[in-house]
C-alpha cells in the first residue's frame, strides 16, 4: 500500500479491524510514524508487537475524552478510526 509520502498515522482502536489496518500500514514503505492507540493499553501493545514489531508505538486513548484525544492526535496526518461504534 503506497501512502504518498512520509505519513504519520494513528490507528485508533486495536480490535479486529484495528489489527488488520495496523498489519497493512506497517508494511508501507512510505510510513513515517505509526501509533496504535486503544482504551486498553495492553491490547494496543499486543497488536503493535504482533503486527508492527519495531514500527509502531502505542498509547492509551479513550474516545470518551475528546480533549485528551485531540492532544494525542496532534501532529499526525491521518487517523484511522477503528473504535467500536457504541
Amino acid at each position: 500500500m503506497a501512502l504518498g509520502g512520509n505519513m504519520r498515522l494513528v490507528v485508533l482502536g486495536a480490535g479486529m479491524m484495528g489489527r488488520a489496518v495496523v498489519y497493512d500500514l506497517a508494511r508501507s514503505p512510505d510510513l513515517r510514524r505509526l501509533l496504535v492507540a486503544d482504551k486498553d493499553l495492553r491490547r494496543a501493545r499486543e497488536v503493535a508487537g504482533r503486527y508492527a514489531r519495531g514500527v509502531a508505538s502505542v498509547a492509551r486513548a479513550d474516545a470518551a475524552h475528546p480533549k485528551a484525544l485531540a492532544r494525542l492526535l496532534r501532529g499526525f496526518d491521518v487517523v484511522v478510526n477503528c473504535t467500536h461504534y457504541g
